[in-house]
């Protein structure tokens, strides 16, 4: 019975220990380097907004007749 105490205790403090290291460690890690990934993609791509979707075309009432 005492073995099974510890041992919950022991996966509890495990598994505290990760979340608490994916909190401060992984978490601010991610955010670093995707702002740098974005940063980069900017740099490097030239925006082409001809192929964005459908035009808005301004028709004049004599014109559709």
């Amino acid at each position: 019975m005492k073995t099974y105490k510890s041992n919950k205790i022991v996966k509890f403090i495990f598994w505290l220990a990760i979340v608490i290291v994916g909190i401060i460690v992984i978490s601010p890690l991610i955010d670093k380097l995707s702002s740098k990934l974005y940063k980069s993609s900017l740099e490097n791509e030239d925006l082409d907004f001809d192929d964005m979707g459908p035009e808005i075309v301004v028709v004049n009432k004599g014109e559709c007749e």
